[in-house]
């Protein structure tokens, strides 16, 4: 797997997911068999070290979303080991890793049928079968394009044999159907674009069946869980017949926080906290303390104080007692009119005099040159709606997979007396986090353009309550090495560029290449203000809605936030 960035195995690629290797597709398995400490697994404790994570806050934030999310699952999750970020390759740069190269990350086959591009044969394949040529012919093999998912997140392959003697009584093939033994041959023409063109022929009987004779099947799911070696659990929902590259056939839900600066002096402490927390179960007592931390060989002369802070934290896994208070830090932190300079967090607030243009729309800017994300992975869907059943990245008491990684970025806290105006201007017919979410990929638009960054290098948090209060946008990059010097995005917090950006970018939106339909149907497109996924930071099934162009620039009859005369 060393093909793979960390980002792509905790978004696109965790565990649960389909990916296409340079001769197979593979099915990637649950966090619990390749994020471990045990000896003898391909993995060393010790130099496991480096790999952990130790931010305690956004720690219980994912263990208590986690619990929240696996309720009604059939693998409750009640506590956490930790974070851990994915094992890299092995090479050159990191040899003291040794042995958790790629092989630590586990995948198994799938699809498991496969079809050869030379004389079209269908055959099975083992899930550790690594041929790659049709032991008939020589031909490449090809793994099938169709599957079988259920909304309750199981995914199988589809029995083709099985298919062919359902519909035609045919019965040549042997049982096992393996690579070089089947006379099952699978042809697309592609002529129409439907099942009537995916036809399967025996060779040997010749009784040939159309895919299309599919369509008043109904196949139930048997509940197994392949990504964690194929453990089952009651199911027998319909089972869906779709192309393995769909979307929605793997939709990651992850964790994305800003890792505030720690004020607290044991929180920067070199130690894993939770595994103290589990060895204090034993003897909870400052005696046993002092016995763990002689074992790990950790030093601190405040036993008493870290005595107490253990058991603070150790009682309750959400001492924060809510997202919305981290999140209240973060806006505090990021909207502070003092210069703050730390290790992993760097800003300053700007001066807004020398243009009334953006002193008129924006409480705030500042300028963030440094900033630390922390993405969990939390786990996956099968579809995008919500009610679609949640499973967890891995199992009880286990690490998450998770990245940090460092950036830049620009935040924007807004007037809200001026939303208040704005939305007493529309007879508050108007959605103000609707204006917010609009403005946010407006100015990711707009930034690429400027930045030297991709679209898709930039990513946006919105910060927003009802009450009127802590309402502003940041928009952030962690990919600065890859796309070009750090401080592309940062160095634009000037009043003045800012002013040039914001009304350049109103004059193009103003006319969209779909008009009049975008404006008419959907207020918003790719052509204008919709980003690529991995930008809006909404719920995977509300990516890219609550967007409008005429919120922002004069449009239509409804008055835009931007006065551009002034």
């Amino acid at each position: 797997m060393g093909d793979l960035r960390e980002e792509q195995l905790i978004t696109t690629y965790g565990p649960g997911s389909i990916i296409d290797l340079l001769d197979y597709p593979v099915l990637i398995q649950s966090a619990s068999y390749w994020l471990k400490e045990e000896k003898g697994n391909n993995y060393d404790p010790v130099n496991s070290e480096s790999l952990k994570i130790q931010d305690l806050a956004i720690h219980e934030l994912v263990e208590k979303k986690l619990v929240e999310l696996t309720e009604g699952s059939s693998f409750k999750i009640k506590k956490i080991k930790g974070l851990m970020k994915p094992p890299p390759e092995a090479n050159e740069f990191n040899q003291y890793l040794g042995t958790i190269a790629s092989k630590v990350i586990t995948a198994q086959r799938f699809p498991r049928y496969h079809k050869c591009l030379k004389c079209n044969t269908l055959s099975k394949l083992d899930k550790e079968d690594q041929d790659t040529k049709c032991r008939k012919c020589g031909g490449k093999l090809e793994a099938t394009r169709w599957i079988l998912t259920c909304k309750n997140g199981h995914i199988h392959d589809f029995n083709w044999h099985k298919f062919m003697r359902d519909k035609t009584n045919c019965d040549c093939d042997p049982a096992d159907n393996k690579n070089g033994s089947s006379s099952l041959t699978y042809r697309d023409s592609g002529r129409s674009g439907t099942f009537r063109d995916i036809k399967l022929r025996c060779e040997t009987c010749e009784k040939e069946v159309t895919l299309s004779s599919l369509k008043n099947d109904e196949m139930r799911c048997n509940g197994k869980m392949r990504w964690f070696k194929d453990t089952s659990e009651n199911c027998g929902e319909i089972l869906k017949f779709e192309p393995r590259g769909k979307s929605s056939i793997y939709v990651s839900e992850t964790l994305n926080k800003i890792s505030l600066p720690k004020e607290d002096k044991f929180s920067d402490l070199n130690i894993d906290h939770s595994h103290v927390f589990d060895m204090l179960r034993n003897d909870n007592s400052k005696d046993g303390l002092k016995t763990i931390l002689s074992i790990l060989k950790v030093e601190t002369a405040d036993i008493d104080e870290y005595f107490t802070w253990l058991n603070k934290h150790n009682e309750s896994s959400d001492f924060l007692e809510s997202n919305k208070n981290y999140e209240e830090e973060e806006f505090r932190l990021l909207s502070s009119d003092e210069a703050i300079s730390d290790a992993e967090f760097n800003s300053e607030q700007i001066d807004l005099t020398n243009s009334k243009f953006v002193s008129s729309h924006f409480q705030s800017i500042n300028k963030i040159s440094r900033l630390k994300i922390v993405n969990a992975l939390l786990g996956f869907r099968r579809a995008f709606e919500e009610n679609s059943k949640f499973h967890a990245v891995t199992t009880d008491e286990q690490f998450i997979p998770a990245v940090e990684s460092f950036g830049e970025g620009i935040f924007f806290k807004m007037n809200n007396n001026l939303l208040d105006d704005w939305s007493s201007k529309n007879d508050k017919n108007v959605d103000k986090y609707k204006l917010l979410h609009s403005l946010s990929h407006f100015l990711m638009h707009e930034f690429a353009y400027v930045s030297g960054f991709s679209i898709t290098e930039l990513k946006e948090i919105i910060y927003y309550q009802d009450e009127g209060k802590d309402t502003g946008i940041l928009i952030y990059t962690s990919s600065g090495d890859s796309q070009c010097s750090m401080g592309g995005l940062a160095d634009l917090a000037d009043a003045e560029k800012i002013e040039s950006i914001i009304k350049n970018g109103l004059n193009k939106i103003t006319a969209c290449s779909n008009d009049p339909f975008c404006i008419n149907e959907h207020q918003a497109c790719f052509s204008c203000l919709m980003t690529p996924e991995i930008c809006c930071n909404e719920a995977p099934q509300e990516k890219n809605t609550k967007l409008s162009r005429a919120y922002l620039a004069k449009i239509t009859e409804t008055t835009p936030f931007f006065d551009i005369e002034i």
